[in-house]
């Protein structure tokens, strides 16, 4: 399975997505993890997690835009 990265952007809170095109043509909202990993030089390993996926177009778009925007400050 290949997959197209149609745009990537970062929140207020600095956490990365990318909204990603399928060879299915299906859309997906994925986004970039750090967690700890003694064996990685560093200590940090970073990996892609999706958000959801098998979305329609204007779904994933959407959903991109709501990730993008961040979380409601109090």
């Amino acid at each position: 399975m290949s997959r197209t990265v149609i745009e990537k952007g970062t929140n207020t809170a600095g956490k990365v997505f990318a909204l990603v095109r399928d060879s299915d043509r299906t859309f997906s909202v994925w986004t970039l993890a750090e967690n700890y990993a003694g064996h990685v030089r560093g200590g940090i390993a970073k990996s892609w997690r999706y958000c959801a996926k098998g979305m329609a177009e204007d779904d994933a778009r959407a959903m991109y835009a709501k990730k993008l925007k961040g979380k409601a400050r109090r």
